[in-house]
């Protein structure tokens, strides 16, 4: 039927907090205190998705410089549209 077509709702496309760092060593704070964790790479990108409590967090590792830290939180805003970001 074609309701088996339709994609789950992603709960991660809206999230509270959204975090931009460089390397996973300055994210392992944020990412290990993390429940129900994915990771999906691409695009130069690794982001590490999961709950802190009930809030709903996207930890974007982009990369080191200036130009990976801009264009990695501009990808943090287009896909996940986080109320907060720390960078």
């Amino acid at each position: 039927s074609a309701a088996d077509n339709i994609p789950a709702p992603n709960p991660f496309a809206n999230v509270d907090i959204g975090i931009v760092c460089a390397l996973n060593i300055e994210a392992g704070c944020f990412t290990d205190r993390l429940s129900v964790k994915t990771t999906v790479r691409g695009n130069g990108f690794e982001v590490v998705q999961g709950y802190l409590g009930k809030r709903p967090v996207t930890v974007m590792l982009c990369g080191v410089g200036s130009e990976a830290a801009m264009r990695g939180t501009a990808a943090l805003l287009a896909g996940h549209q986080p109320r907060w970001v720390i960078s």
